[in-house]
């Protein structure tokens, strides 16, 4: 097994409470990332209050989400508003994690379930198509983490990102164990998975470890890990199969989906906590330094 690093922890210490505006003196500007801003997103008319995942729109200037209990594909200007009318009307019960494969024009989702499963949305139609994990190729490898019957969904699939440039699909079991699985571009083939022990430093509490999400950044390669639990980003390369940086960000309760946008160092982040406003967060990053193996 290949060694993971674990070379930097960079705290952002900010109020503790989500709720209340981050004044500008409040916001501690940091080498690697920097607070810009957050702000309430729930809609109670369109029923879209647990945002669960996050993936910026073909032309990166809207963002789409889905929300836990709702069968809808919402669409969110990057102020976190909702475009009623590129939002889409879907049959995503209990939907979590949300990628884009802008080559063949699909939102792509994974849903938390007993049976788990991915299901592609084409963008033009709204036309979906179901792809069930245990009825993928290789799936026998990984089974004894599903237990298909008794498996409590909550520790089902939570998250999921494209690589475009080999046209895989990485999907994320949250926990219990949290795993990485990589599946090739049909839907159709486990090509491999990483079990995640160790990802943070949390020795004593191993089995506290989840990822709520996933992104991937095309320039650099590099896949961003969500851990809501820990409240945790990781910066992960998937080929050494290595930790090249972590952030911890405890102002933020229950982070539910991150969105990378490599192109303006920006990312964002949506929380959903229970009996909690929902809430969109951005910060911005320094590639020089967060893409810096120590």
């Amino acid at each position: 097994m290949k060694r993971l690093l674990f070379p930097l922890i960079a705290t952002i210490a900010l109020p503790n409470s989500v709720n209340a505006n981050i004044q500008i003196k409040d916001r501690l500007d940091t080498p690697h990332i920097n607070f810009i801003s957050q702000r309430a997103i729930a809609n109670v008319d369109l029923e879209f209050d647990e945002p669960s995942g996050l993936v910026f729109d073909v032309d990166k200037k809207s963002l789409w989400t889905v929300s836990d209990d709702t069968s809808k594909l919402f669409n969110l200007d990057l102020k976190g508003d909702i475009n009623r009318k590129k939002t889409i009307n879907s049959p995503l019960d209990e939907s979590e994690g949300i990628t884009l494969n802008k080559k063949r024009n699909l939102l792509v989702a994974v849903i938390e379930s007993q049976y788990p499963k991915v299901v592609t949305v084409e963008l033009d139609s709204g036309k979906h198509k179901n792809y069930l994990l245990s009825e993928m190729k290789n799936f026998s490898l990984i089974k004894k983490f599903f237990k298909l019957q008794t498996l409590n969904k909550s520790h089902g699939l939570e998250a999921i990102t494209f690589l475009p440039e080999e046209e895989t699909y990485i999907v994320a079991k949250q926990d219990f164990p949290a795993m990485l699985i990589k599946i090739n571009g049909e839907l159709n083939k486990i090509l491999s998975f990483r079990k995640i022990e160790k990802f943070s430093n949390y020795e004593n509490q191993l089995n506290s470890f989840d990822i709520s999400g996933l992104d991937y950044d095309v320039l650099n390669k590099k896949i961003w890990i969500l851990s809501g639990l820990n409240r945790e980003i990781y910066i992960y390369d998937w080929d050494s199969n290595t930790i090249i940086n972590q952030y911890k960000i405890p102002y933020m309760n229950w982070a539910g989906g991150i969105a990378v946008n490599y192109d303006d160092n920006k990312f964002h982040i949506v929380t959903d906590v229970d009996n909690e406003e929902p809430m969109l967060f951005v910060h911005s990053y320094n590639p020089e330094l967060i893409y810096q193996n120590k």
